[in-house]
Parts: C-alpha cells; sequence; structure tokens
C-alpha cells in the first residue's frame, strides 16, 4: 500500500461528500463543493508547485470538467470519471465508521456510489500536490444524473478530452477488478388500450387490458434469456375500480444484451407477443422502444486493460476482470469514441440502505489510481 495516501483525509472528504444529498438533478450543492475544492488544490498547485495550473469548469447541463497539464513527457494522458448523483436517500445521511466499515446510521442508502470515487480522485490530486509527483495530463470529469439514465455523460462536449482512454470509478467490484464489457439496453414503455364496462352489468361489452396484458406476459421469455441477455417487466399499473373493466394498463420493460443483435431479437420476440394478445382480444396497443445505452467489450489485451493490470501489481492487488451486467458513464464514453472501462472500488450493496465501504477499499482505490498515473 502507498503510503502517501493520507487516509485520514480521504475518509474526511469521503463524508463531507457523502452527507450531501444529491439525488439525481439536484446536485448542485455538491458541484459547488467540489468546485471549491478543486480550486483550493490549484491554488496549492500554482503557489507551492510552480503548476501553471488546473482548469476546472462546468457544463450547462451540469457537469465538471478539470484538466491538470502533464509536468512531464513521459506518461500518457489520463482520465477519471466519476458521478456525482446518487439514487434518492430516504434521510439524511449519516455516516458512521465502525470496525473499519463505512456505513449510513439512518436509514437509507451511504452514497458511496459514486462518492467514494470521487473522493479517491480528490485524494489523488492531493497527493500529487503533496509530493509532487511526475504525471501526464490528469483530466476529470465528474458528471451529473447517471443514475437517471446517463444524462450527464450524454450531454457532454468530448471534444474538449486529450484523453482516449478512461477509466470510470464506479464499480461495485473490490478494487483491482475491471469491467470490460457492458451490454447494450432498450427501454421499452407499452400501453394497451381496451374498452371500459360495468363490471357486473356488462362485462362482455368490455375489453380488459389487464387480461391482454397477462396473456401477453405469459407468452413471454422473461428474465435470463441466455448467457448475455436479460430481459424484464418493471412495472404495471392501470384501472380505476374493481367494478371496472379496465381499459388501459402501462408498463415499463427493459432488455439487455451484450449481442446488439440478441438485444432487437429478444424486443422484437416481446413486441409480438403484445401484438398478438391485443389481436386476440380486439384491443389495441402502443410500444415503444428506446435505446437507453450502447453496450462495449475491450480486450484483454488492450492498451486500457494493460496499465490497470501493471497499476495492480504496483498496489499489491489481485487484478482481474468482469462483465458488468449493467450500464454506466462508461457506456456513454464507449459511444463518444473514448474507450473506457469501470473500476471496482468496493461498494457494497449500492442503492439499498445496507450500502457500506471497507477504508481499507477507499484507500486501496486511491492508491491504484497514484500507480495508474504512472503507467499510462
Amino acid at each position: 500500500m502507498n503510503n502517501r495516501v493520507n487516509r485520514n483525509r480521504l475518509i474526511e472528504y469521503f463524508i463531507m461528500l457523502a452527507k450531501i444529498k444529491s439525488f439525481s438533478g439536484e446536485e448542485k450543492e455538491i458541484a459547488s463543493a467540489l468546485i471549491s475544492i478543486l480550486e483550493r488544490i490549484n491554488h496549492l498547485l500554482v503557489r507551492d508547485r510552480k503548476s501553471p495550473g488546473m482548469s476546472v469548469s462546468i457544463d450547462e447541463t451540469g457537469n465538471i470538467y478539470a484538466h491538470l497539464p502533464g509536468n512531464t513527457d513521459a506518461f500518457r494522458p489520463a482520465l477519471f470519471c466519476c458521478h456525482m448523483d446518487t439514487v434518492k436517500p430516504e434521510e439524511e445521511i449519516k455516516p458512521i465508521i465502525k470496525n473499519g466499515i463505512i456505513t449510513n446510521e439512518n436509514k437509507g442508502i451511504l452514497g458511496a456510489d459514486d462518492k467514494a470515487g470521487i473522493a479517491a480522485v480528490i485524494e489523488l490530486l492531493e497527493i500529487i500536490t503533496e509530493n509532487d509527483l511526475p504525471h501526464g495530463d490528469i483530466e476529470i470529469v465528474f458528471t451529473v444524473m447517471e443514475e437517471a439514465g446517463m444524462a450527464g455523460s450524454k450531454n457532454f462536449d468530448y471534444k474538449r478530452l486529450k484523453s482516449k482512454n478512461a477509466y470510470v470509478l464506479d464499480g461495485s467490484m473490490k478494487p483491482g477488478i475491471l469491467a470490460k464489457a457492458a451490454p447494450y439496453k432498450n427501454r421499452i414503455s407499452i400501453k394497451i388500450t381496451g374498452k371500459a364496462a360495468h363490471a357486473g352489468v356488462a362485462p362482455e361489452e368490455g375489453i380488459s387490458s389487464i387480461q391482454v396484458a397477462a396473456k401477453a406476459i405469459s407468452d413471454m421469455k422473461l428474465l435470463r434469456i441466455d448467457d448475455v441477455t436479460t430481459a424484464n417487466i418493471g412495472t404495471i399499473s392501470g384501472g380505476t375500480g374493481e367494478n371496472i373493466v379496465c381499459p388501459e394498463v402501462f408498463m415499463k420493460a427493459e432488455v439487455r444484451s451484450h449481442d446488439v443483435n440478441k438485444l432487437e431479437e429478444q424486443t422484437g420476440h416481446m413486441q409480438k407477443c403484445f401484438e398478438n394478445a391485443v389481436s386476440f382480444y380486439g384491443a389495441e396497443a402502443a410500444f415503444n422502444v428506446q435505446l437507453l445505452y450502447p453496450g462495449f467489450s475491450i480486450s484483454e489485451t488492450d492498451y486500457l486493460v494493460q496499465c490497470f493490470r501493471e497499476a495492480c501489481i504496483k498496489s499489491n492487488l489481485e487484478f482481474g476482470t468482469c462483465i458488468s451486467g449493467g450500464g454506466s458513464d462508461a457506456n456513454i464514453f464507449n459511444k463518444a469514441g473514448i474507450k473506457a472501462a469501470v473500476v471496482g472500488i468496493g461498494v457494497n450493496e449500492p442503492h439499498t440502505e445496507r450500502e457500506r465501504i471497507s477504508v481499507e477499499d477507499l484507500t486501496a482505490t486511491t492508491d491504484l489510481l497514484v500507480n495508474l498515473i504512472k503507467t499510462v
């Protein structure tokens, strides 16, 4: 472990950030705090290290971009990305440390997803400043609304980046694990329109949209489809009373696959099931599909992965790769032409009231970043 990581300062940064509520679309407070921190570090860089300074800006969407020019030509640019938003907390977040584990004393999330990543990046900048570490260009992107379909990264201006590779600190895996692939995802909205009727007086005059939906779903392949494809009906709502034949049903569904052809095949299968059910009962249906994000896959031999492997060796971490079942800003970076993979930061059970992270993993992630800037 690199003894230059200031564990106490790192923990203080994390706890300070975790306390700030930053539900998707409500990131102004945490963005303001981060800009203040970055500007303070920049002041020290200019004053103590005769650095040309770190530029810090925030775009119209709310994403923060920081660029620290390199002080040597020995290393390539390094790009780190974290998201500032969280899922909605139930109560005030009150981080506590017990037996080396940080949790929320109150009910609800901790926010380690993704504030543990942010804290590690901030501590990296502190370490660079204190130790005058040699480094190439360092770029940092703190995005908004990642939890709301990656809206922040979808609206970021990628033309301003120098880096061709990016490390997205947003994985629940242990430090040392890199997610080198993630799926495509289709978001599906379905509306079934039947016909209302009195359920006791003249039910035969109605068309139950619930019955139509039930037939469609019962005919449908769902959940684990194959090794690379999943599908789910997530929500269903409709009806106004038990004495009325339900005229409308609304559903939200998704399909994920690492194979774009299988993504479209499963989506088409689900649509066909609804079309058949609607035809059988004489109802109507609207089936809308949105590609929420594209998938990506990076070779084990790629430079991005090999740099990560070397940094893990230097940090005494067990290196490994995995395939993710979820999406992140890395999906959007790859679509924009920036090769990106997801770094495990050790967050356990994110999005739940059991969310937690160990001080050891928080420190290990930071140490890994220190070694990454020396291997790119």
